[in-house]
C-alpha cells in the first residue's frame, strides 16, 4: 500500500497520508504504541532499495466500458463477421 500511495498523483489523499508521519508523543514514540501502516511500508521499501528506483505514476482508469462512457452509440455488427480457419493465409 505504501508503494501504491507513493505512485499516485500528488493531489490524491492517499499520497498525503503516505507522506505524513504518524502522531508521536513527547518521547518521540507513536502515541498509540503501534506502528502506522505507512511507516512499516516505508521501512520495507527502504530495506528493499525501492527508493533508489524510479516510480511510475499510477494513472486513473475509468471503470466504465468505453461504450457506456462514449456519447456516440457503439454498435457491434456480428452479422458482418467472416469465418476464418487456422490454415487460412493472413490477409
Amino acid at each position: 500500500m505504501y508503494e501504491r500511495g507513493m505512485r499516485v498523483r500528488v493531489d490524491n489523499p492517499l499520497r498525503a497520508t503516505v507522506e505524513t508521519e504518524a502522531p508521536r508523543n513527547k518521547k518521540g514514540q507513536l502515541s498509540l504504541q503501534i506502528t502506522a501502516w505507512h511507516e512499516v511500508g516505508q521501512l520495507y521499501s527502504d530495506k528493499a532499495g525501492l527508493d533508489s528506483l524510479p516510480r511510475e505514476h499510477i494513472l486513473p482508469i475509468c471503470s466504465w466500458p468505453p461504450w457506456f462512457a462514449s456519447p456516440e452509440k457503439v454498435v457491434f455488427r456480428l452479422d458482418e463477421l467472416v469465418g476464418v480457419a487456422h490454415d487460412d493465409d493472413p490477409v
